[in-house]
């Protein structure tokens, strides 16, 4: 039928359709998230010495604008108040915190503490004072990492119950190989939490969503180090984890050094699930 024909059939009472148009019809306004205007407003800081903020702010606009999600991009972390950010939902970070103050620090574990969700990205580990709460919030304190090399993404078995991980298959990336002692779990007896080679004894850990193996650091100048942790040269590090804290969540991925990495289809899924648990919505 051509539209001049169904036009007429409409206005002579006819409305016999084709069930594919009404099931595209029937569709339309259904979409989650475009169906509400009242959508999570996010802040997102980015940006340091080794990783200009553009990339990272790019890779997360893909991820927000599928999520209908608004946000605004800072750099300068001294507009973490509690007064900005009372005006979001969620804080996502991908950026150095070494200037960070404790009243800064202060202002983001409040937000979390009361409520809101903190997405914390690959640098988020590096920075601020041992012992902290920017540490406390993030769970984990960045170590070391090897010069780039091919390393697989592999999801843990506790990670499959987590709506985090929902279509999420194990893949592989060039990154750097982030090294972040784990502070969320308690230590196996005898391991202490710090150190760079500690990451490898929670891997199995509840709140653990996935590994990070590495597929070739033979140019890693400190591969003899890793001993029993790096059976036939591959090391198995934790790569990300999630943790309801307070009234609020967070999650932490440690890959996203570039911005291959962070438009991956798979770390993009990661980033959406993720926004969708941490806005309650999955």
């Amino acid at each position: 039928m051509s539209g001049v024909a169904f036009i007429l059939e409409l206005r002579r009472g006819a409305f016999i359709l084709p069930l594919g148009f009404l099931a595209v019809v029937s569709g339309w306004g259904q979409q989650s998230p475009y169906s509400s205007i009242k959508r999570p407003r996010v802040l997102m800081h980015s940006g340091c010495g080794s990783q200009p903020a553009e990339f990272p702010r790019r890779a997360m606009a893909v991820t927000l604008t599928a999520l209908n999600m608004p946000a605004v991009y800072i750099e300068d972390l001294s507009l973490l108040t509690p007064e900005n950010l009372s005006h979001f939902d969620i804080f996502i970070n991908s950026g150095s915190v070494d200037s960070i103050t404790p009243d800064q620090e202060k202002a983001v574990y409040d937000f979390v503490q009361n409520g809101g969700s903190f997405l914390a990205l690959h640098n988020a580990s590096a920075g601020g004072p041992v012992g902290g709460l920017w540490e406390k919030l993030v769970g984990g304190r960045f170590q070391k990492h090897p010069p780039p090399y091919l390393m697989k993404v592999h999801v843990t078995e506790a990670g499959r119950q987590s709506p985090i991980t929902k279509g999420v298959e194990d893949f592989e990336v060039v990154d750097e190989h982030h090294f972040v002692s784990y502070l969320f779990e308690p230590a196996p007896p005898g391991i202490g939490p710090e150190g760079p080679l500690q990451t490898s004894f929670w891997t199995g850990a509840p709140h653990v969503l996935f590994e990070s193996d590495s597929v070739d650091n033979t140019i890693d100048p400190e591969l003899a180090r890793y001993g029993a942790f790096a059976k036939n040269g591959v090391t198995s590090l934790i790569g990300g984890w999630w943790r309801e804290e307070g009234k609020g969540r967070m999650v932490f991925f440690a890959p996203g050094h570039t911005a291959e990495v962070m438009n991956h289809p798979m770390m993009q899924r990661l980033y959406q699930n993720a926004l969708k648990w941490l806005a309650r919505e999955n």
